[in-house]
């Protein structure tokens, strides 16, 4: 049997690496999508990472060879094992914004910003495609 001397010690090891391992592994997995910038921003106490995210997006999905813009959205990561929120309520996303939910759950968060508002907006304005 191992003394706790010993398991102190290990935990003591390899708890910071598993701490440091989350947001690393999150990047890698933003960094593995295709068509998605990221950045990532100041973390709020209780989150591990937040990012903002910029999401390529077709014009017309129908016909993506009418050209593309990037969508904003904002993701907040407590835990992969944590519950994620989805707000959509973002006519324009000056900075994320955590919801009551979020905080009441200890869930992740995605915050995105709609079509054609802020930042999220093609070149050239044809609310055909809206």
């Amino acid at each position: 049997m191992k003394s706790p001397k010993f398991l102190f010690f290990a935990c003591l090891f390899f708890l910071p690496a598993w701490l440091l391992a989350q947001p690393a592994a999150l990047e890698q997995a933003l960094f593995n999508l295709p068509d998605v910038i990221f950045k990532k921003m100041d973390t709020p106490i209780g989150f591990e990472a937040v990012y903002e995210l910029n999401i390529r997006q077709p014009l017309d999905h129908k016909d993506p060879s009418k050209g593309y813009f990037y969508q904003r959205a904002f993701l907040s990561h407590r835990s992969f094992d944590a519950p994620m929120v989805i707000a959509t309520e973002g006519y324009n996303r000056p900075s994320n914004r955590l919801y009551e939910l979020t905080q009441y759950l200890g869930a992740n968060q995605v915050d995105v910003e709609h079509r054609y508002f802020g930042t999220s907006m093609p070149d050239s304005l044809d609310y055909t495609y809206l």
